[in-house]
């Protein structure tokens, strides 16, 4: 698993034209009856009623209001009255430091939505509403400036679109003098979502279609896996208990067969200074049912997952800070946490029919930082056993796991995969291609699902959903895909054999309930449902294993041709679009219900047409764009002194990246780049200097200006440098490629 720095996200939508007014009728202040007020008699119009500040007892509140009456009814209406004005700022009220304490927006309905917030040291705002995924911030709709002085102001936002998923960004300026003179300061907020829209999507009547021609041999399309990681893991412990970790045929089974029941028992343990909360069956019963539910459609329901949550707290004894586990899979600390809990816990639980322990966690819990696990027969889990029962693997959910836009059902998902002897997508701790489109080589999304070769290689798909061929000889072909996550009878998966350790795998790809809509920060772009729905085309590697890039998608050709600042590539093809590879070229003809594609050979003038290359990132006009800089990204550590740090983002004119001990934070830093003038993205650094310590924190700072001027962001982060093994003797033994490879 991985442990992410924080950054901001970035949207994938069409241009559109929007009507999105922010109402400057309304009073800045929201009333409420009844709500604290400041001068005696003084009236404010709120949402069609007028407002009187009256005394009660000793305190000035809003009355009741009285419906303001239409103006046949009052050819005079009393004016809107508006706040007292401010004195004129003196030369030090412009300097004041401007300081917000909040900044929050939250959906009221299908297309509004309420705009707060709470900040001191100013005299006039504005605020202003942008679409996310401008690169330039252009505003589509603002209010005037508004001479206010007050902590809190409040405003509402209409003609927003419906069923959108931080699409849209409210922000605010706040002026240290009126009228918008003086200093300023920004602050915004995304709208996490709007409402469900009430006027149903567009339903698809297309229907499946059989392909045009009939798949060959099956056997033909499933290559046998060569890669020197599996032959080693393969080899490892042979004598005790065989473990595997695979990628291609010949499908194994170490731990538990690919089909049938699978059973965890769930245990939740505390310590005295770090208590269980009350009533914490429910959120965790909710995160095991969807687990549950995914299993099932992943495997075409040859898997059946149940999970018993002991109901109760168990106590354990000593400090909780003495079971501390700095990163998932540190050695000894991981092995050791096993064989400090388990003799409190077994006099308890009868593990008779269980195969996996899954603990759960105090909530706020600052010990395990990532994740705990051990899969048999790594170390203690072998050393250790119950009195009942042989269990193969404990799992467990550290405080990394309740950040906001992650959930613990998808690290249960993504182990899963290894316990049937999956093996783990890309490096252990850096971003791949094919990252956010499978599970087994990122739990955190967007898309959450097993890929189609998983679902062929664990032989969960039938015959009839599987279409296979060869490139060499091509004859064209007309074929419709069922989406891969679907009930929708007809193929799924299309493979065509490249060479004897090269394939092409096609499937059908849709939005669903288990995907993330959440942002990511190595996911920058939000995910926005349709963009999510299409064909999806990569290629499998048979000589690549366990930890590496064995998937490689392809783009379409309008997909390369995108600019896309963070770094990701759209791999997603939508009807319309092309990909070509490997002498061929895949049409997709319509996606409706199924997608639909016309695959041929390359004619002689498509195959020597230069590719498509991204939209170059704009050279900057400023010395200083005046907003802060918008990045993230982060190191990964390379050996017991090296690591690379890579960085997207905008806005930004200089950066400085350094790694500090944290232990000694007055200590000169380890590495310093100083200040440099860049602009563009990626960002890449590579770090030397590093010692053999879990300490380590690398602190980046981007300016909007030059040689380090100008409004600034800075990130601190930890988890890749921290993450090592170290021997009784101090020395570093590898694991910052997080698995198997170790040093090599």
């Amino acid at each position: 698993m991985k442990e992410r720095s924080r950054g901001l996200a970035l949207a994938i939508v069409s241009t559109l034209i929007l009507s999105l007014f922010l109402p400057t009728s309304y009073s800045a202040q929201k009333i409420t009856a009844g709500a604290s007020c400041k001068g005696l008699n003084k009236k404010v119009d709120y949402k069609n009623k007028s407002y009187t500040c009256i005394k009660k007892g000793k305190k000035l509140v809003w009355s009741k209001g009285v419906v303001i009456k239409s103006a046949a009814a009052a050819p005079t209406p009393t004016p809107t009255p508006t706040p007292s004005a401010s004195p004129s700022p003196t030369s030090s009220e412009t300097s004041v430091s401007l300081e917000f304490e909040d900044v929050s927006v939250k959906a009221t309905g299908e297309t509004t939505a309420e705009f707060t917030f709470r900040a001191k040291g100013y005299l006039s705002y504005r605020v202003y509403v942008v679409l996310v995924s401008d690169p330039n911030g252009k505003e589509i709709s603002s209010t005037k400036v508004t001479n206010f002085s007050e902590k809190t102001v409040s405003l509402d936002l209409s003609g927003l679109e419906c069923g959108r998923t931080n699409f849209y960004e409210a922000r605010v300026a706040i002026f240290s003098g009126r009228d918008g003179t003086g200093n300023d300061r920004v602050a915004g907020a995304k709208i996490a979502s709007t409402g469900v829209c009430t006027i149903p999507r567009p339903t698809f009547t297309d229907t499946y279609k059989e392909p045009s021609r009939t798949s060959k041999s099956l056997d033909m399309c499933k290559i046998q896996e060569t890669s020197n990681i599996r032959k080693r893991i393969s080899e490892q412990n042979q004598g005790i208990y065989k473990v595997e970790s695979i990628t291609g045929f010949p499908k194994t089974e170490s731990r538990i067969p690919s089909k049938g029941n699978i059973r965890f028992i769930a245990i939740p343990i505390d310590w005295s200074d770090s208590p269980g909360e009350a009533n914490f069956v429910n959120k965790w019963k909710e995160q095991f049912e969807i687990f549950t539910d995914w299993a099932s459609t992943v495997s075409e329901g040859k898997v059946n997952v149940d999970v018993t949550i002991h109901n109760k707290w168990i106590r354990v004894p000593g400090s909780s800070t003495s079971y501390s586990v700095p990163s998932s899979e540190a050695n000894p600390q991981s092995g050791e946490f096993w064989s400090k809990v388990l003799p409190t816990i077994d006099p308890v639980i009868d593990f008779t029919g269980y195969q996996f322990v899954i603990f759960i966690l105090p909530s706020g819990q600052k010990f395990v930082r990532e994740s705990i696990q051990e899969l048999y027969p790594g170390g203690a889990i072998k050393d250790y056993p119950p009195k009942e029962g042989k269990i193969l693997a404990y799992l467990g959910t550290g405080m990394y796991f309740e950040n906001w836009n992650v959930k613990q059902w998808t690290y249960f998902a993504h182990e899963l995969g290894h316990l049937l002897d999956l093996a783990h997508g890309g490096g252990g701790r850096w971003f791949s291609s094919m990252s956010g489109l499978d599970i087994m080589f990122n739990q955190d999304g967007p898309s959450r699902t097993l890929s189609g070769w998983w679902r062929f290689l664990a032989n969960w798909l039938e015959p009839t959903q599987l279409f296979c061929d060869d490139v060499n000889n091509f004859e064209e072909l007309n074929i419709s895909l069922a989406p891969i996550d679907g009930t929708a009878k007809g193929v799924k998966v299309a493979i065509l054999r490249i060479s004897p350790t090269k394939v092409l795998v096609i499937e059908s790809r849709r939005y669903t309930r288990f995907d993330n809509e959440l942002r990511q920060s190595l996911f920058q772009r939000d995910l926005v449902k349709e963009d999510w729905n299409g064909i999806l085309i990569y290629e499998y590697d048979a000589t690549s294993g366990h930890l590496t890039d064995f998937f490689k998608p392809v783009a379409s050709n309008t997909a390369l041709s995108e600019y896309n600042w963070d770094g990701t590539t759209r791999y997603i093809s939508k009807e319309s679009e092309v990909v070509e590879h490997s002498g061929l070229r895949f049409s997709v003809t319509k996606s409706g219900n199924f997608d639909a594609l016309n695959i041929r050979k390359s004619t002689s003038s498509e195959l020597s047409a230069p590719r498509p290359t991204p939209s170059p990132a704009p050279s900057p006009t400023t010395n200083d764009f005046n907003v802060e800089p918008f990045v993230f990204g982060g190191a990964v550590r390379e050996s017991e002194t090296t690591a690379v740090s890579t960085w997207y983002g905008r806005f930004f004119r200089s950066y400085r990246i350094q790694v500090v001990n944290s232990s000694s934070p007055n200590s000169a830093p380890l590495f310093d780049t100083g200040i440099v003038n860049d602009y563009r993205t990626p960002i890449l650094v590579n770090i030397t200097k590093l010692t053999c310590s879990r300490d380590l924190t690398e602190v980046a700072v981007f300016y909007s200006g030059l040689d380090g001027k100008g409004k600034s962001t800075r990130i601190e982060q930890s988890s890749a440098l921290s993450a090592v093994n170290i021997g009784g003797d101090g020395k570093c033994t590898g694991y910052w490629t997080n698995g198997a490879q170790g040093k090599d």
